[in-house]
């Protein structure tokens, strides 16, 4: 009898205990698929809020890029306008020294030829003796450049003026009649191709405005002188290089 109330209560809790998990069971599918549902919803909401964002956060990319560009534009064209300014106002500085040193040239020429014309108004004797002395210390007067060269092209030129275009045209540096530029040369006048001179230290005076006419108002360095005598002094393409070399002989006159 007692065996079969205990199977009853036992098989009544068996009941409970079935319906309480079937009850259990029900409830945790139900809330499973509510979560999993909500989750997907979220996850769906953020997935759409994040491409929200991508998409605003790519066009704010695209004009901070495109505003950065330009700036970089601007500045380079800024750039740009204050190079071609710059370069202008080099343009001009280097206009007006060349100017300058134009009218620094004219004026020295000037000087020369009014000095060359106060030997011809003192009627000084146009065959009066040539001495290495006399022309180093006209030289020195003048502002010669490179005098000790100058004395040793008129010893090769003429012997100091003993040859036959220094003695008929006053000539001791074989200076060639020009037409091109300032000159002490006697004008519509010339000797076999050479200039003319009323006195030896026209002549002289000619050599140093040649030297002007060619350098400017720039003194030279010694071997870019040399080099320019070489080239366009005489025939032969080493004659600047030999009156350097015998310069020195006569650089004790000076």
């Amino acid at each position: 009898m007692e065996d079969i109330k205990v199977k009853d209560l036992c098989g009544q809790w068996k009941m409970v205990l079935i319906s309480t998990a079937k009850f259990i069971w029900k409830w945790t599918v139900i809330i499973s698929k509510f979560i999993w549902k909500k989750t997907v919803q979220f996850s769906q909401w953020l997935w759409s809020e994040l491409n929200k964002f991508a998409k605003g956060a790519t066009w704010i990319t695209l004009l901070i890029f495109c505003m950065l560009i330009g700036s970089i534009y601007s500045g380079i064209s800024m750039l740009d306008e204050h190079r071609m300014v710059v370069a202008s106002y080099v343009s001009e500085i280097d206009s007006l020294r060349a100017q300058i040193d134009s009218l620094e040239v004219d004026a020295k020429t000037n000087i020369l030829l009014i000095k060359a014309g106060e030997y011809h108004i003192t009627a000084h004797n146009d065959k009066a003796k040539i001495t290495k002395d006399s022309v180093a210390s006209l030289l020195t007067e003048l502002g010669a450049w490179y005098p000790d060269i100058i004395m040793a092209q008129i010893q090769t030129e003429s012997g100091y003026g003993v040859s036959d275009v220094a003695i008929n045209a006053n000539n001791i540096l074989g200076m060639k009649k020009t037409g091109k530029r300032k000159t002490t040369q006697i004008k519509n006048q010339e000797y076999k191709g050479y200039g003319k001179y009323n006195n030896w230290e026209s002549c002289v005076i000619d050599r140093v405005m040649w030297d002007y006419e060619f350098f400017g108002n720039k003194k030279p360095t010694r071997e870019n002188y040399v080099e320019r005598l070489n080239q366009f002094y005489a025939e032969s393409s080493q004659y600047g290089t030999a009156m350097n070399r015998y310069g020195k002989n006569y650089k004790k006159y000076l």
